[in-house]
């Protein structure tokens, strides 16, 4: 699927209660999704039930809500039948400025999981 077809695309992640939360970008932003480029608060993913900021979190207003880097997955943009309009949903991760893994990305923590499953020889 080319994302620079569309005229917009999802690109979602998923936070610590399994739900999607992301943005809608532009066509054009498609060249972009490998370096970084498209944005989001860190705090996005560290979330309650309700979507609510988690009281204390030191991710808001310690950080005055600093935004990371998304990236996309191995798993590349997915049609979305179900809109009016010609789309598409990209599953991201989240990573910090640095480029190192953000701990409050669930995908981030599967991903160690299944490594030390890995060394152990599970699957």
């Amino acid at each position: 699927m080319d994302l620079t077809d569309l005229p917009t695309f999802r690109v979602v992640a998923c936070d610590l209660n399994g739900q999607m939360r992301g943005k809608i970008v532009p066509g054009s932003f498609a060249d972009k999704l490998a370096s970084g480029a498209v944005r989001m608060p860190l705090s996005v993913l560290n979330v309650d039930l309700w979507g609510a900021d988690v009281d204390g979190s030191p991710l808001v207003f310690e950080t005055g809500d600093a935004d990371g880097m998304l990236f996309p997955t191995e798993r590349g943009p997915m049609p979305t039948p179900w809109l009016d309009t010609p789309s598409a949903l990209v599953p991201m991760t989240l990573n910090n400025d640095d480029g190192t893994p953000f701990a409050g990305d669930p995908r981030h923590a599967l991903t160690r999981v299944l490594k030390q499953y890995d060394a152990y020889g599970w699957q």
